[in-house]
């Protein structure tokens, strides 16, 4: 049997009607309702949806959303799958062919977002950061910044190695975030002038969070080049800023308390400042594992030798490969 033309022109019309129909994004929001249409923006913030076929939109808080319904890859769904099981090698292989796949600049940008976390998982510090250093200009939650390598530490040198990369992590910086973690590194080596500068103009960065690190950051530069520049006044500053900051990113500025209080009070007060960097503000991989040496050699000072020995214990059970660790195993602590 044969068709007219236009029997086929109207097939045509109506499968590409019914792909449209499949491929529109639904967003249920609390108190609010069903929402359908096209994900514009969806970020740590806000979800954007475009209604129907003009330029309408409509953005509600993140807080808001009950559920979203929108396509997603067979590699972005075998990447979550992954990252349930915490099988970080095939959530990171599967998310880069996701990404490969993915054209939705929201949708690519969740992605990296997990990715970032896989990363650090993997404890592929590199990988990590310039991925981070992709999505940073979209993202403002600070767990995500929280898990950056930003260099809190006082102790030992960065390698040249380190140095390196992290210029690198400079020229690739879209933002202030970006670039906080670059100069946390680059003012420890040659280029320290430009790193305190670029640290002067982000305290006072439109980013909150910017802002409370790179003033943090002011003040740990001072600990390690003229301890006794920092004043009560300076501490008490810090403190406030620690308090205000979302809760994963207090951990950096409590190291920073803990430096100042090993050099200026009873070591136990010390031990203790550190402890609250690593059990109370969670802070993660290097920083808490410097938190808890530094805790145990202060506890030692203190004569709290039973103390110090569980502190040790529990670095070398939480943190085997870092260079605190090391440190620890040299001094037959460990």
């Amino acid at each position: 049997m044969r068709h007219p033309p236009r029997y086929f022109a109207a097939l045509i019309l109506s499968l590409v009607a019914a792909a449209s129909a499949a491929a529109q994004d639904a967003v249920r929001i609390k108190q609010s309702g069903l929402y359908r249409g096209e994900i514009v923006q969806y970020d740590d913030q806000i979800i954007k949806i475009r209604l129907g076929t003009g330029d309408r939109t409509i953005d509600f808080p993140v807080e808001k959303i009950e559920t979203v319904q929108t396509m997603r890859l067979p590699a972005q769904l075998a990447a979550e799958a992954a990252l349930q099981r915490s099988d970080w090698q095939t959530a990171a292989r599967e998310f880069r062919s996701a990404l490969s796949q993915e054209k939705r600049a929201w949708a690519q940008q969740r992605m990296q977002a997990d990715l970032v976390r896989v990363y650090a998982s993997l404890g592929d510090e590199n990988a990590m950061v310039e991925t981070f250093l992709e999505i940073s200009p979209h993202r403002r939650d600070p767990e995500i910044l929280s898990q950056m390598p930003i260099r809190w530490t006082l102790e030992p040198p960065p390698t040249a190695e380190e140095l390196a990369r992290a210029k690198s992590w400079s020229e690739k910086a879209k933002d202030g975030a970006g670039a906080l973690i670059a100069a946390s590194w680059l003012i420890d080596g040659p280029e320290s002038d430009a790193a305190r500068q670029l640290l002067g103009r982000l305290a006072t960065d439109v980013d909150e969070r910017v802002r409370i690190i790179a003033r943090a950051l002011q003040v740990r530069e001072r600990l390690r080049r003229s301890p006794n520049s920092v004043k009560p006044a300076d501490l008490a500053e810090l403190r406030a800023d620690a308090a205000q900051a979302a809760g994963p990113l207090r951990a950096g500025p409590q190291f920073l308390l803990a430096a100042a209080t090993e050099k200026s009070a009873a070591p136990a007060d010390a031990a203790l400042a550190y402890l609250k960097v690593a059990f109370v503000y969670g802070a993660k991989g290097d920083l808490a594992a410097e938190a808890l040496y530094r805790g145990a050699v202060a506890a030692e000072r203190g004569g709290l030798q039973p103390d110090a020995g569980r502190l040790y214990q529990e670095l070398a059970k939480s943190h085997p490969s870092s260079a605190a660790a090391a440190r620890a195993k040299k001094d037959g602590k460990i």
